[in-house]
């Protein structure tokens, strides 16, 4: 039997799951695909922000570098809201979502472009952040562990061809004239508003485990203290966050200051700027690829190999010349993100043994909100005190290499103990446990 690209390709993006469960999980993934379709284009525009800031508004570099900060702060109340809601309907936050999206759309067009910026940069975030967990229960709930890293990949694909096209598109507007940002930045955020409401829509699948737990000013710090109690008896998983806190940490300080990079050394126009996010974006086409690999694998060991050449892409860029090297660097970094992508949503699901996943992936996602208030700043304050970003990539690039020796020697101890054990199609999986019974 010959082999044809055409029907690969068909097959990446169907389910090879019988009945009841091929049709919930193709009907998610079709209604995933406008879904991610509106919001890659959202990001796209978006994107652009801390550029803007720096080369057109002239910001000072602490200004830019908290960009990354306002993108990632909301990520601090994905915790809590997984808490209470594990084991609910999880459609309100979708609903909750859309209204803060579009209260960010009416910042970006009735106040003047500058530093408030940051405000409706929070805001809008803030929504991505509190639907988290409703999102991965959704992956969790309508696929199988088989194929949920190849769909969650595939869906990726439609958001970052998306994503490319509003790049250069908004690019083009914005060179032409940068006070556009009052236009094209709404209109993003009222797409990426349609987006969360189509979320809404789609059904999901019970979960086997899910505590309901009710929300009163006794129980409101009972997630935190919890939190501490999980980390410390799942020392996996207290592991694997460790290692993505380090690499958090490289992604975030390096990210802070490429703008910088771009607009004082490359002296690259918001065009020229965006092709970094097209490159970004064309490697995405492939997650597919890297996805079915992954299927295979375990998150533990993808998000290794990805740390590991993460730490080589700061000193490309150190050692670029020209825009042309530069994006060189990028091409680098763009494809040794498709494993990191996919381990940051699959990852928590993993560790969490088959019970309701908000709990692991609202701890992975508050965590990334902790190393924001860290490196974000920190990257701005280095920059600003040495005038360079080559200290900062320096330590960016040694962040991630400890978060590859990290993650490396908690997959050999985890396979080696059998914590991971093997199933009959060959995977590895987290034994499940009995989580704690939270104080309700």
């Amino acid at each position: 039997m010959r082999f044809s690209p055409v029907s690969y390709l068909r097959g990446l993006f169907r389910s090879h799951e019988h009945g009841d469960l091929a049709v919930l999980a193709e009907h998610t993934f079709r209604m995933q695909v406008v879904c991610a379709a509106l919001e890659g284009a959202a990001v796209g525009i978006i994107a652009y922000a801390a550029y803007v800031l720096k080369r057109d508004l002239n910001a000072s570099d602490m200004v830019v570098a908290l960009v990354g900060l306002s993108v990632s702060f909301g990520q601090l109340f994905s915790y809590p809201v997984g808490y209470f809601f594990e084991g609910r309907d999880k459609r309100p936050l979708f609903r909750a979502a859309v209204v803060l999206v579009l209260l960010a759309a009416v910042g970006f067009a009735v106040f003047e472009p500058g530093s408030i910026f940051l405000l409706w940069l929070m805001l809008a975030f803030l929504a991505a952040a509190i639907v988290t967990p409703a999102r991965t229960s959704l992956y969790q709930s309508n696929y199988v562990p088989r194929e949920r890293s190849r769909f969650l990949a595939s869906v990726g694909v439609f958001a970052a061809l998306l994503n490319i096209a509003a790049t250069f598109v908004g690019g083009l507007f914005l060179n032409h004239n940068p006070s556009l940002v009052r236009v094209l930045f709404p209109f993003a955020l009222v797409l990426w508003a349609a987006s969360f409401y189509i979320y809404s829509k789609i059904p999901a699948r019970p979960l086997r485990y899910g505590q309901v737990r009710t929300f009163t000013i006794r129980t409101c710090m009972s997630p935190f203290t919890f939190l501490v109690r999980q980390l410390r008896r799942d020392k996996y998983f207290l592991t694997f966050e460790v290692a993505f806190f380090l690499y958090g940490l490289g992604f975030m300080t390096s990210n802070a200051v490429l703008p910088m990079l771009y607009a004082e050394q490359f002296n690259a126009s918001n065009m020229q700027f965006g092709i970094t996010n097209t490159i970004l974006n064309m490697a995405m086409v492939f997650g597919p690829l890297f996805g079915a690999v992954a299927d295979r694998s375990t998150p533990t060991r993808v998000a290794a190999v990805s740390f590991l050449c993460l730490s080589l892409y700061p000193l490309m860029y150190l050692a670029s010349p020209s825009i042309g090297y530069g994006y060189m660097a990028h091409i680098w970094y763009s494809f040794s993100m498709i494993g990191v992508m996919i381990t940051w949503s699959i990852g928590p699901i993993f560790f969490s043994g088959g019970r309701d996943a908000s709990l692991y992936t609202g701890m992975h996602a508050t965590l990334t909100g902790v190393r924001a208030m860290i490196a974000y700043p920190f990257a701005g304050w280095l920059k600003e005190a040495t005038h360079s970003v080559n200290l900062v990539f320096c330590v960016s690039s040694l962040l991630f290499l400890a978060g590859f020796l990290v993650m490396r020697s908690l997959h050999v101890r985890a396979v080696k103990v059998g914590h991971f054990v093997s199933t009959p199609s060959g995977r590895l999986e987290v034994i499940a446990e009995e989580a704690e019974t939270p104080t309700k």
